[in-house]
């Protein structure tokens, strides 16, 4: 049962995976860093679901690093995300390419965690201390992908106005028409 749940989680894992470097890589890099009229950076993005995975993925099979630091959990204000939050892999100023470098290893480290994790890790039991509370572990790992498609779609929306505004400030405006 547990090698079916493994093959289950690693599958969704890989292919949401995938989908966001899709629309990551999409993404101009001259856009990436890019803040839209509301929200955040498609790199504000992309290092966030980079930390929770960091966060979620190798700590939930392996057991926590109390040294791992993170900078884009989303919850900065709250005493919870204020005591693990320190150096991270990227910064949002670091530029697409070591962004995506940054996350495309992250990403693998993750699958790499999944398929090689003790098969108990995969129980209906199985449970890990997350930072706020205790979680079960295939649960985590499929939230974390619901999360993951949640921020591609967010990503997508930020590219879609970015690109929009960058057309506004290039197109003239014109007041009248001449036939």
């Amino acid at each position: 049962m547990t090698s079916a749940v493994r093959t289950l989680v690693a599958g969704a894992v890989a292919a949401e995976f995938q989908a966001f470097e899709e629309v990551m890589q999409s993404c101009p890099a001259k856009h990436f860093a890019e803040r839209p009229s509301y929200g955040h950076t498609v790199a504000w993005h992309a290092l966030h679901v980079m930390d929770w995975t960091r966060c979620m993925i190798q700590p939930g099979l392996n057991g926590a690093d109390p040294a791992m630091t993170y900078s884009y959990l989303g919850f900065e204000d709250q005493p919870w995300a204020q005591a693990v939050t320190g150096p991270t892999l990227a910064q949002e100023q670091d530029g697409k390419e070591v962004i995506l470098a940054a996350v495309q290893n992250t990403f693998a480290e993750a699958l790499t965690a999944i398929r090689g994790a003790p098969d108990e890790r995969f129980s209906p039991d199985a449970v890990w201390q997350a930072i706020k509370k205790p979680r079960p572990v295939a649960e985590s790992l499929m939230y974390h992908v619901t999360h993951t498609a949640y921020h591609r779609g967010q990503v997508r929306q930020v590219i879609n106005q970015v690109d929009a505004l960058a057309f506004q400030t290039k197109t003239p405006k014109y007041t009248a028409f001449i036939f």
